[in-house]
This record gives C-alpha cells, structure tokens and sequence, in this order.
C-alpha cells in the first residue's frame, strides 16, 4: 500500500520539481539595433539559454500603424525585486511583468528617454532624457516622476551601483561622469575629463574603476572613482580604425567579465572584439574575436558563462568560441543592443541580469581576499596590527605596526616581513603583492624597469617598520605613488591619496 501511494505521489512531485527549476532566458529587446525591424522586428524575444539559444515567445511592447517606423529601443532594465523588465524608446518607458508578459504601465516623458538603470531594490528608474540636458527619477511601480537631475550632458547611458550607493551617469557632449548620490538626486561628483566625449562605459563592483569608451578612440580609457582622475589611455594593438556603420565612433561597447579578470571592447569597422587581460593596470590586450557584423554593444550573463555581442552571436568566454547565434520565430538574424538575462523560478523572477557588462566582485568581497591573502603571505594577522601607505614628494612609504604594544611577536614578524620585500622590491621582485590583491597592482611594470633608480630604506618604528620608498627619476616617482595608492584603496586604509 506505502509503495501504491508513493508511485501515485510521483507525478505531483515531478510537476512541482518542475516548476521549481530554474529557466535561464535571454531578454532581448527590438528593434534594438537603430529602428531596424529585419533584426528581429519590434517586441522582447525571449531565448532559452540552456537549450541554445533556442527562441521561447515574443513579448509584445509597443503596436506600429501602418505605413510608420517603429521608434528605436535605446535601453533595458530589470529587476527581481518587482519580477519586471523596462524598456525605454525614443519617448516612452514600458513596464511589463517578466513572467507573463503582461502590460504594466506604459508613459511618455519630456524630452524622450535613453539608455535606463534600476536601483538594487527595484524601486526608482534613472531615465536619461534623449541627449537632452537632464535625467528623470522615476517611480518603478507606477512610472510617476519623483526628481530630475540637471547635468546638461547631453544624457544618454546610465548604471546603477550595485551596492544601490551610486548612480553613473555620461552624456554624449561630455567628457565627464557624472556621479549621483541617490539619496538626495543630486551630483555628489564627477570623474575625468577624459580625452573626448564618454560613450558606453562600465565599472567594477567595487565602485573604484571606470572604463570608458570615447570617440575617436579604437580602445578606452580608465577613471578612478574615487579621486575622479583619469588614470590610463589604452589603444587597440594591431587594428586600424575605418568607417563605422553606426555611432560614429571606433568603440561603441565595453564590458567587464562578472569576475573582472577580463575587459571586452568593441570594434565596429573591423567587426571585432577585443578582449583584454584587467587583471592588470593598465588592462593588457591578450586577443581578439572575429564578428558577423559591425559590434555596437557588449555584455555577459550573469554566470559570467557567456558573452553577448549586438551582433547576435553568443561567445563562451572561456574558450572565446562563438557557440550560437539569436534566430527570431521567422529563422531572422536577431540583432540588438538591449538585452540581458532572467533567472525565473517557482513563476517568478529570482535573478536579473544587466544591460551594461558591469564587474560584480563587491567592495567586501574582494577586501575579504586580499586580508586572507595578506595574512598567509605576510605571515601576521591583520586584525592584530595596522597598515599605512603614505605619499611623498619622492615617492612614499610603507608603515606597520602591531595594535598591542605588547605583542612583541607580531612586531617581530612586522620587522622581517618589511625587510624581506624591501629587498624583494629593490631586485624587481613583486609577486608577493602581485599574490595578495590577485593582480598586477598599478606601478609596478615601472617600478620593476626602473628598479635601479628607486630606493628602499627599512627603519624600525614602535610596534613595528616602516619602508621609505624615494626616487629622483619622476617616471619612477609616480609608479611608487600609483602602487601606493592602489594598496591604500585595496586594504582600505583611510591614508591620504595625494602626497
């Protein structure tokens, strides 16, 4: 009778695993390649990403009268806090249940709407208005307006931190970016300038680095969040620019790898992506992904499994192969710049994706790295003593100390590890930080090629040493600095960033 009633019971069990599995879609929104409907017509495809890429359902958003143009799609938004997606056009935001596809709200806006960005709790839209001078803060649940903020930037591209502590905001007649506080809606400060105007742009999760595409630019360069300076211009090795089908600018799309070891950067002219190593700083170029077409945008899934080109086409990031291609319910190429990926389960969203490749190692996490990583390599804890970083006019230097002045252990162990990379740093060696924040920190290629001209000086100080770094070489001065500051930034120190 028991085994009657378990067989009985299995089909119930089966359809409740089954509705609680998780499906993995592809959103992408269309047209979103300019108001081009043979790249997929005008609706959200829905994809299946564990059955390659296979096409699901299209969503409807907005009805096209005949003998008219659909509006472009300029961005995509979602969030698993309310189960929805956003998506904007030339004029109008729509919201639409993820799930079921239903209509939420449909509203238009002053002055039109760009590329979006939604708070970590799903409750505000920062909606760029079109090239326009100012952003709108709008109200997820109904669309309602709750403030704008003026940058007169020429407003286009928008990211929302994912701590929820930030707001990026670049315009296309800037070469500033623009930083808000969203507790106020207000511009708390800005990063650059830059060399040209900021195009697409991403940033780590960190909140410490910028990338940026420009115009005129086959490359990028990188800001530092924090102080607002620009840090590195970095230019494609081995292509040339040309004519580009759209934008007007050689890159039009970079994205961080969810993991940050890796930085995609678009090519349209040569129908290419360029993937670089940011793992160090500047970022290396290691190689390069031939395209269908001309690349207008970038991103990842969320697993950081894959890669997604505006051109349609799906690369696996470890073996940087192309493994499918999007395909409409017609068998049409998809082409788009909008679109992410949802995680549903259970008949709801439990995971959303984003539309800008944007870094996802948080500022805690990778603080909790570099402390473990530092205790094992350095061979004293952290939680007993305390570091300084401090810049000079000459250079910088090194200071640690035990927090009891009665730990005669750790200071000892202080007094030799301090000694131990002074030597290692005077011969070119830096594995030992290299080991530590998982990267090559900023500084050190020079420091290394000039390490003839720098000098290293170990002095006991209560509790513990101190390494006095100096040069009069100013190359090798401002490598000591970058290094210097880098480590206070990393083990988040509160030391000053300027000399």
């Amino acid at each position: 009778m028991r085994i009657y009633r378990l067989l009985c019971c299995l089909p119930i069990l089966f359809a409740l695993s089954l509705a609680a599995a998780e499906q993995h879609l592809l959103y992408v929104a269309s047209p979103g390649t300019r108001n081009y409907v043979e790249y997929g017509g005008v609706g959200i495809l829905v994809f299946d990403i564990d059955n390659g890429y296979k096409f699901v359902r299209r969503i409807p958003t907005w009805s096209v009268p005949d003998g008219q143009q659909p509006e472009n799609v300029k961005g995509i938004a979602a969030s698993a806090k309310t189960g929805r997606v956003y998506v904007t056009s030339l004029n109008r935001i729509i919201a639409i249940d993820a799930v079921s596809g239903k209509k939420i709200w449909d509203k238009s806006y002053e002055g039109g709407c760009d590329r979006l960005a939604v708070s970590p709790d799903g409750k505000i839209l920062y909606v760029p208005q079109l090239e326009g001078p100012l952003w709108h803060v709008v109200n997820s649940a109904t669309g309602g307006l709750i403030s704008s903020i003026e940058t007169k930037s020429g407003s286009h591209n928008t990211i929302y931190s994912a701590d929820g502590a930030h707001v990026y905001l670049a315009g296309l007649k800037s070469n500033l970016l623009s930083v808000a506080d969203p507790k106020t809606h207000k511009i708390a400060s800005t990063v650059g300038p830059f060399d040209n105007v900021i195009r697409p742009f991403t940033v780590n999760g960190s909140n410490t680095l910028v990338f940026v595409n420009i115009n005129g630019l086959l490359g990028f360069e990188v800001g530092d969040l924090r102080t607002g300076k620009k840090l590195y211009h970095v230019e494609v090795e081995g292509y040339k620019q040309g004519p580009v089908k759209r934008h007007g600018c050689p890159s039009h799309g970079i994205a961080l790898t969810p993991d940050e070891r890796e930085l995609w950067v678009a090519d349209c002219a040569n129908s290419a992506i360029h993937v670089f190593d940011s793992s160090v700083m500047p970022p290396k170029q290691t190689t390069s992904i031939k395209a269908r077409d001309c690349v207008g945008w970038l991103s990842f899934s969320m697993d950081g499994r894959f890669a997604y080109s505006s051109t349609g086409e799906i690369i696996d990031v470890a073996t940087k192969k192309i493994v499918a291609a999007l395909r409409d319910e017609a068998g049409r190429e998809v082409q788009s710049e909008k679109l992410l990926d949802v995680t549903i389960a259970g008949g709801k969203v439990v995971r959303a994706g984003n539309q800008f490749g944007v870094g996802m190692k948080s500022a805690a996490d990778r603080h909790a790295g570099v402390n473990s990583r530092g205790d094992h390599a350095m061979g004293f804890s952290h939680e007993k003593t305390t570091h300084h970083f401090r810049l000079l006019k000459d250079g910088g230097a090194v200071e640690v100390s035990s927090n009891d002045p009665k730990d005669a252990d750790s200071r000892e162990q202080i007094r030799a590890h301090l000694k131990h990379i002074a030597a290692s740093f005077s011969a070119g060696d830096f594995e030992m930080p290299m080991f530590i924040h998982d990267q090559v920190p900023p500084g050190v290629p020079v420091m290394k090629r000039l390490k003839s001209e720098i000098k290293y000086e170990v002095e006991n100080i209560a509790g513990g040493a101190r390494v006095r770094i100096s040069s009069a070489n100013p190359e090798a001065v401002k490598a000591v600095q970058d290094f210097l500051r880098f480590q206070i930034t990393d083990h988040q120190t509160g030391d000053s960033l300027e000399p």
